[in-house]
């Protein structure tokens, strides 16, 4: 079972006595590294930076022109909202496979 709360940051928050204890508790409190989770340097951010480029450049999709039969596009159309990654993935399944590629040839 999913429960959504929606909260208004609009208005101020309420806070119960204890947890204005709490809040107070930690103010004063001095931060603890956690052994688990160092401290990231520079380099490593670098190194994140470098990691998503490589992977959205993988990911990244050229657009293309293609004739097709107006009879293919029917029934491309025909499968629903997302025909056209499906005819991605056909593709890309064909010249990834050598000998079916060969069928084609």
């Amino acid at each position: 079972m999913i429960v959504r709360k929606t909260i208004d940051f609009s208005k101020p928050i309420e806070l119960t006595p204890e947890q204005e204890r709490m809040l107070d508790a930690l103010k004063d409190r001095i931060p603890e590294p956690d052994e688990e989770n160092p401290e990231l340097s520079p380099e490593d951010f670098d190194r994140m930076r470098k990691a998503m480029e490589e992977r959205q450049a993988r990911k990244r999709k050229e657009v293309v022109t293609l004739r097709l039969k107006p009879q293919t596009i029917k029934k491309a159309k025909s499968l629903g909202k997302g025909y056209t990654t499906l005819m991605s993935d056909i593709l890309e399944t064909v010249f990834n496979n050598d000998e079916l590629l060969k069928t084609f040839i």
